[in-house]
This record gives structure tokens, C-alpha cells and sequence, in this order.
């Protein structure tokens, strides 16, 4: 996969990777360097287009913090396409494997040919795993992390769920609320080893950066500040009109915590995955987004969803239309002339639809499996 990766992606964009300027501040942490510096966003800006940009460009500053360069630290020993390759590889691996722990999380087996139109629809046809494959972007790392530590969770280790939620936190932007609000959880119900281990990864991490290139907080936060000015992150509210925008996101909390709070009894298995889902579509409406890639993240939702239709005797045309629907709307967006815009609102909305649907528009099956403990 990094070959043809290496054929492909890398002999088409060269190091116009959103990948680049992680690896390089990789290598200049490594080596002593400050990665926030002006002069290393210069040399970014080289590496990837030829020339120092222009004021008011995106100019490809590191904006990820220190820690995330001690994660990645095996990939400077590689050349910089190298990796590159490898990394983007990393990406699509993980989206094929996403899809298989989540099955085993619900406990779903589904036939094969159900196993490869999912595949081929939630990898290919849903066009966000493959923007984050080709921009060598870290959401599929980040899913494949959140996934395999709720899986951890489940299957009693919690140990090890801690230490793989480090890895989901490495653009902190999105995967560190999730993993604090899933941590929470745990505490609330009094398990408190999975937190207490990922606190501990995480200072261990934070202190190997302080020895190595000392106190970094306010050069990242610069960086962080002038990233969110020129990466134009999209806020799914801001597309309503400013009179409806407050009364969106008090519904989204509102009934994302109602949601929350009907689901609380349930333990186990089955309350972790609702738990997951429900969070997740509601980052994604309350969160500012940098890039559609994000919403990948909705993959588990699709996936829990096809496996209720499943488990469903009634509305099933009803729910396998919607689910199409979702698939299929990121190339109906682009088709619409500035409609790329509105994915931002309408996708998280749609799979919210889906989900609700099948949670709740019709009977269950007697046959349907009983989810484990």
C-alpha cells in the first residue's frame, strides 16, 4: 500500500501533504529545535510549494503540540516521501479495519457480501475517508484510536484504553474532547483505570517535550491562533441565519444531554456505543471543523445503524433509503454550487436522523442477538 501510495499520491502532490508539516516538526523537535518558529514554517512552506508564501495564504504552520512529535517519532528515520507514503497508507488501512471493530463491538456478523458493500460504501462511496487518505490527514488514525480504546473499554481492559486514546488526542481539536467526555464517563461509574492511565501517558509525554525543547505552551498557542485565522475552520451553526444560530446549538445541547440522559441506564457493551454515537454527532454540530475530512467520524453511526436495520422488521426500505442517502450526499453537496458548505450541518444531521430511526422507528426482531454484558 506505501508503494502504490508512493506511485501515486506522492509522484502527483510531492510533499503537499497536510502530513508535511507534522513530519517536519518531527524532525525539528528531535533535533532540539523550536517547531513553532517562524523560520521552520518558512522552511514548510519550501519543502511543499517551492517558495515562502505570501501574508494572508495558508501558511502551514505547525499547529499540533509538542507530545504528538514524541508519538511520531519513528517516522524521521524514514525519508520525508517515505513517510509520507507510509503515513497516507496508515490512513487508509485504518478505515478498512474501522468497520470490523465496530462490528465485533456490537456483536454483528454479517454476511460476507453485507461485509463488502459496507466496506466498499463507508470507505469509497462516502468520499471522506478518501480526502483524508489522499491529504494525508490524521482522522483515520484518530477513529481507528477512539474505536480500538472503546473496544479496550468493553472487552475489560482499561489499561490499555488509556494508553490508545493518547494516539486520538494528536490533533487535540476534536479526538480530546471526545476521549475526556468517554474518560468521564468511566469515572462517573467509578472506574477510574483507563484515566488514570491516560493522565499518566499523557504527563510523561508532556515532560519528555519540556526536556527536550523546554517550555512551548505560548509559541504553540501563537501558532494554534494563527491557524484558526487562516484554515477558516466552519462552524455547522454559522450556516443558519444569525437570528436561528442560538437557538440551534441550545438544541443540539438540549437534546443531546436529554439523549444522554435516557441512555444512562444502560451499561455494558450497548451503553458505550450509544454513548459514542451520541457524542460524536454532536461534536460535530458544536465543534468548529477545519476540513470535511472530519466527517469521517460519522462512520460508527452508519455502522451501528446498519446493524439495528438489520435486527428490524418494519421501516426497513424506509431506513436503507436514508442510509444511502447519507453515503451518497457529500457528492450531491459538491454537485450544488457552494453547497460543499452546508456538509458541515446537513451530514451530522442526516446521520442523527438515521440513528434516531433505527433506534426507534420500529420492533426489534426476536432473533436478534442480545448484546453482551
Amino acid at each position: 500500500m506505501a508503494w502504490f501510495t508512493h506511485q501515486t499520491v506522492i509522484a502527483m502532490y510531492g510533499y503537499r501533504l497536510d502530513f508535511y508539516p507534522r513530519l517536519v516538526g518531527t524532525e525539528a523537535f528531535w533535533a532540539g529545535e523550536m517547531p513553532y518558529s517562524p523560520a521552520l514554517t518558512e522552511r514548510i512552506q519550501i519543502g511543499m510549494f517551492g517558495a515562502v508564501l505570501s501574508a494572508g495564504e495558508d501558511e502551514q504552520r505547525v499547529a499540533h503540540p509538542a507530545y504528538s512529535f514524541v508519538l511520531l517519532a519513528p517516522l524521521i528515520l524514514l525519508p520525508d516521501d517515505v513517510a509520507l507514503a507510509l503515513w497516507a497508507s496508515f490512513q487508509f488501512l485504518a478505515f478498512l479495519i474501522i468497520p470490523f471493530v465496530w462490528f465485533d463491538l456490537v456483536g454483528w456478523k454479517p454476511r460476507p457480501w453485507i461485509t463488502i458493500a459496507l466496506l466498499l460504501g463507508l470507505v469509497f462511496a462516502f468520499r471522506y475517508p478518501m480526502i483524508s487518505y489522499v491529504l494525508g490527514q490524521f482522522v483515520g488514525i484518530m477513529l481507528l484510536s477512539i474505536s480500538a480504546g472503546i473496544w479496550c473499554l468493553v472487552r475489560g481492559k482499561p489499561g490499555w484504553a488509556g494508553v490508545v486514546f493518547v494516539f486520538a488526542t494528536m490533533p487535540p481539536s476534536f479526538g480530546a474532547p471526545l476521549v475526556v467526555l468517554v474518560l468521564l464517563r468511566e469515572v462517573l461509574y467509578r472506574r477510574w483505570r483507563a484515566a488514570l492511565v491516560f493522565t499518566g501517558v499523557m504527563s510523561l509525554l508532556f515532560v519528555i517535550t519540556l526536556l527536550r525543547i523546554g517550555w512551548w505552551l505560548p509559541e504553540w498557542f501563537a501558532n494554534l491562533s494563527a491557524y484558526q485565522e487562516y484554515a477558516n475552520p466552519q462552524l455547522a451553526g454559522d450556516l443558519l441565519p444569525s437570528v436561528l444560530q442560538p437557538i440551534f446549538f441550545a438544541a443540539v445541547i438540549g437534546i443531546g444531554i436529554w439523549t444522554l440522559w435516557r441512555t444512562r441506564l444502560i451499561s455494558g457493551q450497548e451503553g458505550i456505543v450509544n454513548f459514542t454515537c451520541i457524542v460524536l454527532i454532536m461534536l460535530l454540530l458544536l465543534l468548529p471543523i477545519t476540513g470535511s475530512y472530519y466527517l469521517a467520524f460519522l462512520i460508527p453511526i452508519l455502522i451501528v445503524s446498519a446493524w439495528r436495520m438489520t435486527q428490524r422488521t418494519t421501516m426497513r426500505l424506509h431506513m436503507g433509503t436514508l442510509f444511502i442517502v447519507v453515503l451518497l450526499s457529500p457528492w450531491l453537496h459538491l454537485s450544488i454550487t457552494d453547497g460543499a458548505r452546508y456538509q458541515f450541518l446537513t451530514m451530522p444531521l442526516l446521520a442523527a436522523l438515521l440513528w434516531w430511526m433505527t433506534q426507534r422507528g420500529s420492533t426489534p426482531n426476536a432473533r436478534a442477538p442480545v448484546s453482551r454484558p
